[in-house]
């Protein structure tokens, strides 16, 4: 099963990267832990687990897309000159209790250090599945690949 996961992960990745260069600002490998309502964040395992993982991509004009627990996320991103941006959008929200739509934000920060930036992010999602209300969030640290 962990084969596959990374797997589908892998063939994600080499799809954004295949997308054109005038559509694609940026793309983001997240490691962290999430928080899925079974007591807390566990520490972030060494090599990460897919579950640690989260894959991003965002355009210049502001749409994102995101790949991991807590959520499969399609929003809009607002950025900062300083580097700081704030995420909003709809989301497939996952959680220890489940899955199901929702929403969610994410706010965060990346530095440059040439085509690649590292940064920091929290992201929280909010949904509803078959047994509630679900409440996943994670903290990820990301190296982001910049072709803006």
């Amino acid at each position: 099963m962990q084969r596959l996961q990374m797997t589908i992960i892998l063939a994600i990745l080499l799809a954004c990267f295949a997308t054109s260069k005038g559509f694609a600002e940026g793309y983001a490998l997240r490691a962290g832990p999430a928080s899925v309502g079974n007591g807390g964040p566990n520490p972030l395992g060494l090599p990460p687990q897919a579950t640690d993982l989260e894959l991003g991509f965002w355009t210049a004009s502001g749409f994102e897309m995101g790949l991991g627990i807590p959520c499969l996320c399609i929003g809009g991103r607002m950025v900062k000159k300083w580097g700081g941006y704030l995420s909003l959008g709809g989301a497939m929200v996952v959680d220890s209790s489940g899955a199901g739509p929702g929403v969610y934000y994410a706010f965060g920060i990346e530095r440059p250090s040439g085509t690649i930036r590292w940064g920091l992010e929290y992201k929280a999602a909010v949904g509803i599945g078959a047994r509630g209300l679900l409440q996943p969030y994670s903290l990820r640290a990301s190296l982001a690949f910049w072709r803006g």
